[in-house]
Formats: C-alpha cells, structure tokens, sequence
C-alpha cells in the first residue's frame, strides 16, 4: 500500500486534473436535451428506490471519473450520466471519483444518448 504522502500527492493531482477538466468544458455541456434530463429523472428516481433499501448502493450522477492511463501522468476522464458503486462503507467523492484513490470501482455506469450526440454519446464516451 502506498503511503499517506504519496497518496496525498496522487490526491491533490487528481483534483488539479479534476479542475482542469472543468474549466475546460464549454457552456454547451452544461445545456442537455429535454429528452436526456426526463431518462436521467427516471433514472434517478428508480435509483433512489434501490438506495433507501440497499445501504451498500452509491448513485452518482455526472460525475467526473478519472482513472490511470498506462504510459501517461495525466489521467483518463469520463463523465457518465449515471454510476453506481457497490459498497458497504461511505465514499469520498466530492469534485471526482478517483479510481486509484477509491475502495472500489464502478459496478454500472450509464449514459443517456440523444439523437443529437450520438458520436459523443456511442464512441468517444463508450470508448473511455
């Protein structure tokens, strides 16, 4: 295991890359198609269900995950719609969910294709 130094440094350069990525972003990815925020409500919903009766059960929604990236200092960034972790015990994971840094990885991620973004939505997002 590493130790508390060295994963505080992997901390504080996850989080430059986190916000990094964010101000990286233009103002259109803050704008989604009417038709993605219903599927993310209902998905949410139908979530928060499975939540109130499984205490191991983590829902996040848009997300940044970050993981390594053989042969690269910076790391791979993904935002999903929707994640879900399994795990009996709390995660830390405010501004991003770090894969080096967590107990566990994703179980499911999901996300929610419009018409409009299928190139986005099918290859670069599936990809990562």
């Amino acid at each position: 295991m590493a130790s508390a130094a060295a994963k505080a440094r992997l901390k504080r350069r996850y989080d430059q890359a986190a916000q990094e990525y964010l101000h990286s972003l233009p103002l259109e990815h803050f704008m989604g198609a009417t038709c993605q925020s219903t599927q993310r409500q209902i998905t949410v919903e139908g979530l928060e269900l499975v939540t109130a009766r499984r205490r191991d059960v983590h829902v996040f929604s848009e997300l940044l995950v970050q993981y390594p990236v053989p042969g690269k200092r910076r790391p791979g960034q993904v935002v999903p719609d929707n994640m879900v972790v399994l795990y009996d015990g709390p995660i830390d994971a405010n501004t991003n969910y770090a894969l080096p840094l967590q107990p566990v990885g994703p179980f499911w991620v999901l996300e929610h294709v419009a018409h409009g973004s299928r190139r986005k939505d099918y290859e670069q997002s599936f990809d990562k």
